[in-house]
């Protein structure tokens, strides 16, 4: 079990769950292989011109590692009461219904601004607008009761 559903409180449900864009992770990918196919053609090459092509390629990796990292490590779930944003390094963000003051979508990313300055950014969501909606109408069920 997950922080969201270790901290669920009676009668709070999950609506849904929106990781990063497929297209993201893709992306990640393609930094990886590149990088690969840069430093085995590089190390194939004499002279500086290897030696650059590799050490860029080498550079590459890690940035497609972390991405990965990033990837695998981020979601924003909807709970019947809260939405909650799960970073790397086990960060959290959350926002319950009745402190949002605004929620916005541009392309595939969502921002809420809550009172007190807080405020969750999910970008590169598969389904922003999905997400938007279920935010939308959990708030209005939330604020209902």
């Amino acid at each position: 079990m997950g922080y969201v559903e270790n901290t669920l409180v009676d009668g709070e449900e999950i609506l849904g769950t929106f990781k990063m864009s497929n297209k993201f992770k893709i992306g990640v990918f393609v930094t990886l292989i590149v990088g690969l196919i840069l430093i085995i053609v590089g190390a194939q090459m004499e002279g500086e011109e290897g030696e650059g092509m590799a050490s860029f390629g080498s550079i590459l990796i890690p940035i497609g590692g972390f991405l990965l990292y990033i990837y695998y490590s981020s979601s924003t779930t909807i709970t019947s009461r809260r939405v909650v944003q799960k970073l790397p390094a086990n960060k959290m963000n959350e926002i319950t219904y009745d402190k949002i003051e605004s929620v916005n979508v541009t392309g595939n990313a969502i921002m809420i601004k809550g009172s007190g300055g807080s405020k969750i950014k999910a970008g590169y969501l598969e389904n922003a607008h999905e997400a938007v909606k279920l935010i939308n109408q959990a708030s209005e069920n939330y604020k209902a009761k």
